[in-house]
């Protein structure tokens, strides 16, 4: 596949498909924004011709698949798929031979989809599509470990690397007449294990056998530490005599003294017999133990502790931080934050307060439709002069366009999304709008505290910070924050916040004055301020006011109040003014 060259049309096709905002002229040697990083001139060269690209800047280069690779982190099958069907290419015809499907079914033994190995080595995944055949990729498929089913009824359970080895190890088991037994492995093999298949252990006795290599050893590690809270007993055995980038199937190959003429079975009976003497001189694992893991000394934490905070929005905004934005429906949460994403990845000013440098912002879009989200950017890009200094790059979206549903409490969903962020390497993710974030009751405070801990994962893994925009309850106080909908557990675990009220909603919609109020928890929060939503169908921008001296107020729901225009009595008045003073 990798040998396959495209046309000019093709390569053509495919970098205009990827890159929408570059316009390309249709010459052999170009050069674009690169999308892989923070470009300020054009630094990304493309060979159309050839079908290559390379940034002078990031030093990446290569071919379309490696683009798409980059560009959307799929594997190789998903990459190429994508590209036939961007450039209309037709995929090469396979020239390998298959020797060996593995399949990978559910505990209950249904089918979820097959590995395919082929000589010369190469492989491919499909799964079925319900119609008697096959879709070949793995969208949307749960991956699971490898014969699951014999996992969850066994006593001993044997941890390998690859499918080949899991095969041959079990093979030479069923050989020595062992019984209650597991050999399982992961679908990608070492450094994709995945915490979620620690419970399938639960009360077996577990044997991790790693590859004689760095990485083997390390992934070794990994399981039994993932495991060890549940199985009985865990032991990670190191077999004697394996040359490097050794395995088990390796050992279980290797001559036995004396075994000359015997049968391959009785010779796998002898291995498996040294196999198990091994298990049982083996001491249980134990975690290493390094000094210091959870506490540190007083002096070396000042001495790492910035002096100053570090702002996204002077005043409002500190770095790597977790805000809430609260409103009532239809006040303008989304228009403001959309705002905000612009004025970090510009650099301007947002509601009179500094950005100091230009930041890198993604946006979860789920409460409006793509193309009111598109909508939005473009109108509030046009109508702010500064907002329109920006790369592109700078802002990542994730609309029903990208994935129809996202949830915080679907761990393969926050998986997902902190392996993008992390490659992009944001600082500020917006999440838009809590309700339809997750699958649970707001109300229910335990339910909420696990959404909350998905953000903070996110805060902490994709090391950035988080914004979550949400509703205010129909009961109301005198404080917007503590109005947030739902359980505590949603106020109590921001570190800033953004309140949005209208001052007098009998006017108008396009008349209303916005008040916006600051929460913070590092400093005093700034003083409130105003503004209005102001421009036509070709632009907007986000314009500060300030109120009349004395608004008709309403409360955000409910029956207009109006204050009366009355006279205080003069103690009243004295009061105010000394209090003023």
């Amino acid at each position: 596949m990798s040998e396959f060259k495209p046309t000019f049309d093709q390569a053509y096709a495919y970098y205009a498909y990827r890159l929408p905002m570059e316009r390309l002229p249709k010459r052999d040697s170009i050069n674009v924004h690169c999308p892989f990083h923070k470009d300020e001139n054009p630094s990304l060269s493309l060979n159309l011709a050839k079908g290559l690209w390379n940034c002078h800047s990031c030093n990446a280069s290569g071919g379309m698949l490696d683009f798409e690779r980059k560009m959307m982190a799929t594997d190789v099958e998903t990459s190429w798929a994508q590209i036939y069907r961007i450039t209309g290419m037709e995929p090469p015809k396979i020239t390998h031979k298959l020797v060996k499907v593995y399949e990978y079914t559910d505990v209950t033994g249904k089918l979820l989809y097959q590995k395919l190995r082929y000589e010369p080595k190469d492989f491919s995944q499909r799964q079925p599509d319900g119609k008697g055949g096959w879709w070949y990729n793995l969208n949307g498929v749960k991956k699971v470990l490898y014969r699951l089913p014999e996992v969850v009824t066994s006593k001993l359970c044997f941890c390998t690397e690859g499918e080949k080895d899991c095969d041959n190890l079990r093979d030479a088991l069923i050989a020595a007449d062992i019984k209650d037994f597991a050999v399982t492995t992961t679908f990608d093999g070492a450094g994709h294990w995945k915490p979620e298949y620690a419970p399938y252990f639960t009360g077996r006795m577990v044997v991790v056998i790693p590859d004689n290599d760095a990485k083997g050893k390390a992934h070794a590690q990994t399981i039994a530490a993932s495991v060890k809270p549940f199985a009985e007993k865990v032991k990670l055995v190191e077999l004697p005599g394996l040359p490097e980038k050794g395995d088990i199937s390796d050992w279980l190959q290797e001559p036995v003294s004396g075994s000359a003429g015997q049968p391959t079975s009785e010779i796998l009976k002898t291995r498996i017999k040294e196999l198990f003497a091994l298990v049982k001189i083996t001491p249980l694992w134990l975690p290493e133990q390094s000094e210091h893991v959870l506490l540190e000394e007083m002096r070396d934490f000042l001495d790492r502790a910035p002096e100053e905070i570090d702002w996204l929005v002077e005043g409002l905004i500190p770095v790597r931080t977790r805000g809430l934005m609260v409103a009532d429906g239809k006040v303008g949460k989304s228009p403001l934050s959309l705002d905000l994403a612009l004025a970090l990845a510009s650099g301007s000013a947002w509601l009179g307060h500094v950005v100091p440098k230009r930041r890198r912002v993604a946006v979860i879009s789920r409460e409006d439709a793509p193309q009111e989200t598109a909508r939005r950017l473009k109108l509030l890009s046009a109508g702010t002069a500064a907002r329109t200094e920006y790369n592109w790059g700078q802002i990542w979206l994730n609309t029903m366009d990208q994935s129809p549903l996202f949830h915080l409490d679907n761990f393969e969903h926050v998986e997902a999304l902190i392996k993008e962020l992390q490659m992009e390497q944001f600082d500020l993710v917006i999440f838009d709008v809590l309700r339809d974030l997750h699958s649970g009751d707001e109300n229910d405070n335990t339910v909420m505290a696990a959404v909350m801990a998905a953000l903070t994962q996110i805060q902490i893994e994709a090391r950035c910070g988080v914004l979550l925009l949400h509703h205010i309850s129909k009961a109301q106080s005198t404080n917007v924050f503590r109005d947030a909908r739902g359980a505590g557990a949603i106020h109590g675990w921001t570190e800033w916040g953004v309140g949005l009220t209208v001052v007098d909603e009998t006017v108008p919609r396009r008349q209303w004055v916005r008040k916006v109020e600051f929460e913070l928890k590092y400093a005093c929060p700034a003083d409130p301020v105003h503004f209005m939503i102001v421009g036509d169908e070709t632009a907007l921008r986000i314009e500060l006011t300030e109120p009349e001296e004395k608004p008709t107020v309403t409360p955000r729901r409910g029956k207009v109040r109006e204050i009366a225009n009355r006279d205080f009595p003069p103690h009243w008045t004295e009061k105010k003014e000394r209090e003023e003073a």
